[in-house]
């Protein structure tokens, strides 16, 4: 399951989009009872005059299942109750809604960021503390997909952190379950990790990426390789915002620890220049192999496995 937010100024406008989508299933949970956009927004119309100086107080978060999941209506209701709650907006103004028209099934949650229970020290009704929700969000999530036997999807900044590269976003997962297309940021990021798999060196590894089709940048300071840029089409991203993997400074340690590892296997197996020399490769039966030998030594043969 994947999370998203977004905020904005009107409840009438997004409840106009959500409810209005074909086949849409308004859940029987939240605490708006309106039926239809104008509703629900005369119904918190008197929370927003009490609050003007909030220019963005509307939430919207999306709950995204992945394709081939379902829930229940009872299911959703459950979801959208505990997450709520859970992250502090349980006496909110909200209501919620179930689409399936890109592909996945998705909730959707509509509401005001403003408690008419709780008053700031102003008096006025106190607006919901956001600070570190994002990765609260990931924690509830996760605890909803442990307890509905759900597929993994959402992470914590930490988690998110640790991986090699950077996860796409919500609106690139969506795009892929409804047409089936990944996007240029997972297209690219795949092609760069085919280029890096087959290549020897750092001049291979350019190598590989001109013939999939991949422009390189180079950015340095003071001839010292400093960062990457790739380009594919008409899609640019900077090596750090792929991931980790795809910074300069990853790259070249694992196009150095593979060389390493190579001469290692060289070593290991006798397969130097001057052993060579000692078997006889100059016009001897050893023919080919003296060949792969030399090639080895001279950066211009490909890794074996």
């Amino acid at each position: 399951m994947i999370g998203h937010k977004v905020v904005g100024k009107g409840l009438r406008g997004l409840a106009k989009y959500v409810l209005g989508k074909p086949g849409v299933q308004r859940l029987p949970v939240g605490t708006l009872a309106g039926k239809t956009p104008a509703a629900l927004s005369q119904e918190v119309a008197w929370l927003r005059a009490a609050r003007r100086d909030l220019s963005k107080p509307v939430l919207h978060r999306t709950l995204s299942l992945a394709p081939g999941e379902s829930l229940t209506v009872e299911q959703w209701s459950w979801v959208a109750v505990n997450y709520m709650k859970q992250m502090g907006y349980g006496s909110v103004p909200w209501f919620s809604a179930v689409h399936e028209d890109s592909g996945c099934q998705h909730l959707h949650i509509c509401a005001l960021s403003i408690d008419p229970t709780r008053q700031d020290r102003f008096g006025r009704p106190a607006r919901v503390a956001d600070s570190n929700d994002f990765a609260r969000s990931a924690r509830i999530i996760q605890m909803i997909e442990r307890k509905l036997g759900l597929r993994s999807g959402a992470m914590t900044p930490g988690e998110a952190a640790r991986l090699p590269w950077r996860q796409p976003p919500s609106r690139h997962v969506q795009r892929l379950a409804r047409t089936g297309e990944p996007s240029e940021k997972i297209v690219l990021q795949a092609r760069i990790d085919a280029a890096l798999q087959l290549a020897v060196d750092f001049d291979d590894f350019k190598a590989h990426l001109e013939l999939a089709g991949i422009e390189l940048r180079e950015h340095r300071k003071t001839d010292r390789l400093s960062g990457l840029s790739f380009g594919l089409g008409g899609y640019r991203a900077k090596g750090s915002q792929l991931g980790r993997r795809y910074a300069a400074a990853s790259i070249l340690n694992e196009l150095e620890q593979r060389h390493e590892q190579r001469n290692t296997l060289g070593v290991e197996s006798g397969a130097t220049s001057s052993d060579a020399a000692i078997r006889g490769c100059e016009g001897n039966a050893a023919g080919q192999e003296c060949d792969g030998v030399a090639q080895w030594d001279s950066g211009l043969a490909h890794d074996p496995e």
